[in-house]
Formats: structure tokens, C-alpha cells, sequence
């Protein structure tokens, strides 16, 4: 009978040993732990806690909450249809605020979840942050984008954007969006002001 014998220091499909995964396995479980207990701790607080947390605990906690409802939910348009207004307006924003710091509007735009395009306006509006609609306003009327072809139906239609993707001035949105206060403060006061709510 053979048997065969493999070093453990050979064991490098991914690039790390059996040594380097076990750590990296245990480091995650903690990072996931502490996680866990944060958001647990986050969603038994009630508005008066929230109210003593810094801004960017209060951040931290708000956006904790808002995601253990989406998460409930089979996707995440169904989860945010699950967002009184007020959770809906913060998180809507700060979707469109991730997607546009990390890639620009075109990503934004682009995305598979287009189904936040109608709902960016409206939201930046409930927060306050009038130039950020306005130039988001703006960008849209002046490029003739039809916002209604942005639903949850159109979701996996890429075609309805793709046509015009490259004539769009994108990187002028982008650099002026790049120029304005960001819109994390927009958050924690909108938070704090609508406390009851998150």
C-alpha cells in the first residue's frame, strides 16, 4: 500500500500554507465575531443611545441598522422597499455617494442595481444637500437621460443605458461632484435630526 505524503509547506495552491490559512481563518473569525456583536449592540439602541454616539459612531450604527433590514430581504431593491423614508433617503444616498466616489456616475449609472437612479434626486433633496441634486439635476436634463428607464425592471437591461454610455460627459460630473462638501456630514445631520426614525 502507498500512501502518499504532502509537506505542509507545499499546500501553496492560493499562495499561503496550511499555517498562514489557519491564521487567516482565525483572524476572520474574529473580525466576523466583533462584527456580529457591533451590530447587535447597534440594533438594540434606542434613539436616546444614538443620540450620545459620535458622528461617526452614529454613522457606523445608522448604517448597521439599515443593513439588517435590507438583509432580510431576497435582494436588495426588496430591502430597501422595506426602509421607512427616512432610512430609504439616507441609505439611497449614500449608495449613490459610494458608487460615485469609488467609480463615478458612469458606475453609478452602469450598476445592476440602475433601480436607485430615480430615487438619488429626491433623496439628496431630504438631506439637504441641494448642489449635489443640483448637479445631479443638471447633468441629467442637460444629457437627456430618461430616468424611468432606470427601474427595477430595467435592472438587467444594460441596453438602455450602453447606447449613449460613451458620449456622456461623465468625468465633468465627476470632478465637479469631486469639488463639493462630502456628503458624510449630510448624513449624520439628517440622522440626527430624524433620530426616532433610524
Amino acid at each position: 500500500m502507498m500512501v502518499s505524503v504532502r509537506r505542509i509547506s507545499d499546500d501553496k495552491e492560493d499562495g499561503m500554507n496550511i499555517y498562514q490559512k489557519l491564521a487567516f481563518a482565525l483572524h476572520f473569525k474574529g473580525v466576523s465575531e466583533k462584527s456580529r456583536e457591533k451590530s447587535e449592540k447597534y440594533a438594540s439602541m434606542t434613539a436616546d443611545e444614538l443620540r450620545n454616539l459620535t458622528d461617526n459612531e452614529l454613522f457606523d450604527a445608522v448604517y448597521t441598522r439599515l443593513c439588517a433590514i435590507i438583509d432580510t430581504a431576497n435582494d436588495i431593491t426588496e430591502g430597501v422597499g422595506k426602509l421607512n423614508p427616512y432610512q430609504k433617503a439616507l441609505f439611497i444616498s449614500d449608495y449613490f455617494d459610494s458608487e460615485v466616489n469609488t467609480g463615478g456616475l458612469g458606475l453609478f449609472f452602469g450598476n445592476s442595481n440602475r433601480f436607485f437612479a430615480p430615487l438619488v434626486s429626491e433623496s439628496l433633496d431630504k438631506l439637504g444637500a441641494s448642489e449635489h441634486k443640483g448637479l445631479f439635476d443638471r447633468f441629467v436634463a442637460d444629457n437627456g437621460i430618461d430616468l424611468s428607464a432606470f427601474s427595477s425592471s430595467a435592472t438587467s437591461d444594460k441596453v438602455a443605458f450602453e447606447d449613449v454610455w460613451e458620449e456622456l460627459p461623465f468625468s465633468d460630473f465627476n470632478l465637479a461632484y469631486y469639488r463639493l462638501q462630502p456628503l458624510c456630514g449630510f448624513f449624520v445631520k439628517y440622522a440626527r435630526e430624524h433620530i426616532e426614525e433610524m
